[in-house]
This record gives C-alpha cells, structure tokens and sequence, in this order.
C-alpha cells in the first residue's frame, strides 16, 4: 500500500481532515495536498506524521535471516 493510502487511511480512522494534519504539521493545506498526490515524503515527515497520531514511524530493511538494517 502506497504511502498516501496509509496517511489518508489514518486521517479516515482519527476523523481528522488533511487541513488539521497540515495544521499540526506547520505546512500548509495545499502543499500536504500535493505530497500526498505525489506519494513523496521524506522519512522526516513520515516521523512527524506518526506523531501526530500519537504513534511512531519505523523504517527499515528485514532480511530473511532475521536480521535487520
């Protein structure tokens, strides 16, 4: 799932409005708006983001030895 679903999917399920995101996020509505059209968002953003849900943003690369990076 693209990560633009994921942020929508999370705006549906906090019935909360991109303009309120954006608001918490110190950006403004329009250029949330085109992040999320675009899917592109730094892992900075995505960090930010998940906070504003009261959650945490993890990142990272699994492999099939059970190992991580």
């Amino acid at each position: 799932m693209k990560t633009s679903k994921k942020i929508k999917l999370l705006l549906t399920q906090h019935d909360m409005t991109i303009t309120q995101l954006a608001k918490m996020l110190n950006i403004s509505q329009p250029a949330l708006s085109q992040k999320l059209k675009k899917d592109d968002f730094t892992e900075s953003e995505l960090e930010s983001i998940a906070k504003a849900f009261n959650g945490e943003y993890i990142a990272y690369f699994q492999f099939k030895d059970g190992s991580r990076l």
